[in-house]
């Protein structure tokens, strides 16, 4: 069965046509939108490396300053913790030096001051004064006065030993055998002074001053040339004060 004809078929277009473009136009716009795109992308990766890379290194230096910090604490702690232990032992040493040195001082003054008394004593002994009657009772009590003094010396050495001894050493055997030897030089000095005050209290009879001096002469042999110097001392000044030598 035919179709009528219909004269405005020719007038109406059956399809728009499409539009037409180049082959490959919309192919190359594509790979350059790509290559941009890959640009931006390698930027951005590389701002964020280099963002990466400062706090790395931003890293990296507070790493230093925490570690800096770190050995100053240690190093803090171990000289304050050392130096607080040695300043402890010097503060202890140096008091208990403070204390041998006064002590030390004060076992000086007291010696300087026995070695003047005796030495006071010595030289208030004048034999020019003397009487010959009693000659043998000055002697005596004079003899008494040299022991004395010769004991005071004898024992001051040995203390003065023991106080050397002692600043030296600073040990406890030292401390203890310091002051034994002390305590011993002490009463040797004591019983040295009591027998001189006996003696003076007593020595008014021969018999009595020879006894005195075979007790101490025992022990004390070194006056002996002293002993014969008063007694030449004193003939010469009989010699001098006799009739005979007067004339």
């Amino acid at each position: 069965m035919s179709q009528a004809f219909d004269p405005q078929d020719e007038l109406i277009p059956s399809a728009a046509p499409r539009a037409s473009r180049p082959i490959g136009a919309s192919s190359s716009a594509g790979s350059a939108l790509s290559v941009d795109d890959l640009n931006l992308k390698v930027q951005q990766a590389e701002e964020v490396l280099l963002d990466l890379e400062r706090r790395r290194e931003q890293i990296e230096r507070q790493k230093r300053q925490l570690e800096e910090i770190r050995r100053k604490q240690y190093e803090f702690e171990g000289g304050q913790r050392e130096s607080v232990e040695q300043l402890r032992r010097g503060v202890v040493l140096l008091d208990q030096h403070e204390f041998d040195l006064k002590r030390e001082c004060e076992e000086v003054a007291l010696i300087r001051d026995s070695f003047a008394a005796h030495l006071r004593q010595l030289e208030s002994i004048l034999p020019q004064n003397w009487n010959p009657a009693d000659l043998e009772d000055e002697l005596t009590r004079a003899l008494a006065t040299v022991d004395q003094a010769r004991i005071a010396y004898n024992q001051s050495q040995v203390r003065l030993e023991a106080l050397r001894r002692l600043s030296t050493s600073g040990g406890k055997n030292a401390r203890n055998e310091a002051a034994h030897d002390a305590a011993a030089a002490a009463a040797a000095v004591a019983e040295g002074e009591e027998a001189y005050a006996l003696n003076v209290e007593t020595g008014h009879g021969a018999g009595q001053g020879i006894g005195f001096w075979g007790k101490v002469g025992s022990g004390f042999a070194y006056s002996l040339p002293l002993l014969v110097g008063l007694f030449l001392l004193m003939l010469l000044w009989l010699a001098a004060n006799s009739p005979a030598g007067a004339k």
